[in-house]
């Protein structure tokens, strides 16, 4: 279902000459990176959120695990920060926890 607004991309790059060659193919097709849109400040003002202070020891995951039970959305906490790891908070930062995991998802039209 995430992929069924996804383009695909035809891979003919020289670098994979000789997997395609084995496999008797020419390309290779997969989908498009996903282009992940921000929230506006009116977006975000809609958006109700819960704030942590991050401590040592804190990992995205964990903090996935405890909001939605599925510590496989830690991207979404990262996303909404503007952090793409755990090395872009410092301890004593605050990030923002989204609450309503539905709203971050229409961000992404799924």
């Amino acid at each position: 279902m995430r992929y069924t607004k996804r383009r695909f991309i035809t891979n003919k790059n020289k670098i994979y000459g000789r997997q395609l060659a084995q496999r008797g193919q020419r390309f290779i097709k997969h989908y498009a990176s996903a282009q992940l849109r921000h929230p506006s400040r009116e977006d975000r003002a809609k958006i109700q959120v819960s704030r942590h202070t991050w401590r040592q020891g804190d990992r995205f995951y964990n903090l996935a695990a405890a909001a939605y039970g599925r510590p496989e959305l830690w991207w979404v906490i990262a996303w909404y920060n503007l952090a793409p790891t755990e090395a872009y908070v410092g301890h004593g930062d605050v990030i923002e926890i989204p609450l309503s995991l539905q709203q971050i998802l229409e961000f992404f039209d799924v």
